[in-house]
């Protein structure tokens, strides 16, 4: 059989590229189908797995857990052969860090002793369920000075003879002071106040839409106010009687002779700046001082005159009556309702980031100081401040109950009290601090 020339190249560039197909099958991961094979099983036998936090290294053996074929664990030292999370040094001695300098041999785990509740200044001392350990001391257990059935949500109020105690549910009580004793009912049926105030004839309630008035003897009430949109979240009285409250964008004032007669007549006295919603209030030596949602600001109105501020923010303090100052602008973690806000006769307190001062009167721009740090930087969520003695006491998102002197502001707060339930509100006296933690008020010497 003859064969051509073109046949012969024909017949080599098929050979060729049966050739050069098998080859890149050969090499390819996937089939003609494009599905993928399958590669092949992992190793599981044997193996060392790494998991965060752990550490196998002589700097990083202080992590505790549970040995993953072959992770360091507390009493291993981490890899670096020293007894539980101790470290060891270039010379090749263990010692424990700076930071939990206690080696317990029992555990074995270097502690904290300052502040470690289970190890209190040595390796067997535990502090109790709610006391904390505070330079190496367990604290006092805190004493019930109350208890409040079906409370609801729990709010404070101390005059220098009386605690008052505001239920969501379960009305206005009243204790004495410093004696204590059995609550005295004030108007239990009073259901939804939130924020009050009192003065030596009535308290003023905010529930809801509605700010009530209250007769301290006999309970008797009568609605002041009724807001139509907005919620009133707190109240306070000045030195002349009249009534200021947050609802909306405004702060709103009640003239003391218009409460004579029940509904009063309120008129607008401050509209926050920013658009903001007012939600904490306060009066102090004739200026307006309140927190506002949304904008998050802490705000001022020099009202010495009566005169309407109006949303015309300055960046210093007026030189007279009317104009808006933002104190503190964007304070993302404001407190708002009752005692959001609290002022002395110069200066004016608020939580954000800690327990923040700053002064109200006079010009120039308000220079603001931090006289209280959590520990562990945990939010506050309520606080008292006693200016007098330079004091603040403040609770923390985390059940922590602390203090702070104003001159150690910028450092960490010391423990009173931890592992509380929810507190809500914090009142003092002169020898004592009083804390509303769900439905009990609990106590505290200062």
């Amino acid at each position: 059989m003859k064969i051509t020339f073109n046949q012969v190249v024909l017949r080599m560039a098929a050979a060729t590229g049966l050739l050069v197909g098998a080859s890149l099958a050969a090499c390819s991961s996937s089939n003609s189908s494009n599905t993928p094979i399958a590669p092949p099983p992992a190793n599981t036998g044997g193996t060392t797995t790494t998991t965060a936090g752990t550490s196998g290294s002589g700097a990083g053996g202080a992590a505790a857990g549970t040995a993953t074929g072959g992770t360091a664990t507390a009493g291993s030292g981490g890899g670096t052969g020293c007894p539980g999370n101790q470290l060891k040094g270039k010379d090749g001695t263990c010692a424990c860090a700076p930071y939990a300098p206690l080696f317990c041999s029992e555990i074995p785990l270097c502690v904290t002793p300052m502040k470690d509740v289970a190890h209190c200044g040595d390796c067997k001392t535990a502090c109790g369920p709610m006391q904390a350990c505070a330079g190496g001391v367990c604290t006092p257990d805190l004493t019930t000075f109350g208890d409040v059935a079906n409370c609801g949500v729990l709010e404070l109020l101390s005059t220098p003879t009386t605690l008052y105690a505001l239920g969501t549910t379960s009305g206005l009580s009243s204790y004495a002071l410093p004696a204590g004793g059995a609550a005295t009912p004030i108007a239990a049926t009073l259901m939804g106040g939130t924020a009050f105030a009192v003065d030596a004839t009535n308290a003023y309630v905010a529930a809801g839409k509605d700010l009530k008035r209250v007769k301290l003897v006999g309970g008797a009430s009568d609605v002041l106010a009724t807001e139509a949109m907005d919620t009133i979240y707190d109240v306070s009285l000045d030195d002349m009687g009249n009534l200021y409250y947050a609802s909306g964008a405004t702060i709103k004032e009640i003239a003391a002779a218009a409460t004579a007669t029940a509904p009063a007549t309120a008129v607008v006295a401050a509209t926050a700046i920013d658009q903001g919603k007012t939600q904490g209030v306060t009066w102090s030596a004739k200026y307006l001082l309140y927190a506002a949602s949304e904008a998050f600001n802490l705000e001022s109105c020099n009202y010495g005159t009566g005169q309407v501020c109006g949303a015309d923010p300055t960046d210093g303090h007026p030189v007279g009556p009317g104009v808006e100052v933002k104190i503190g602008a964007s304070q993302d973690e404001l407190l708002f309702g009752h005692r959001s806000v609290q002022a002395d006769a110069m200066n004016v307190y608020w939580a954000n980031h800690g327990v923040v001062m700053a002064p109200f009167t006079g010009a120039g721009v308000p220079a603001q100081m931090k006289i209280a740090q959590p520990i562990d930087t945990k939010k506050v969520i309520a606080y008292a401040v006693d200016s007098a003695a330079k004091m603040t006491y403040m609770a923390t998102d985390d059940g922590s109950l602390e203090k702070s002197a104003f001159d150690k502001g910028g450092d960490d707060a010391t423990w009173v009290a931890r592992a509380l339930p929810t507190v809500s509100s914090i009142a003092l006296d002169a020898s004592s601090v009083y804390v509303a933690s769900q439905c009990k008020i609990l106590k505290s010497a200062r």
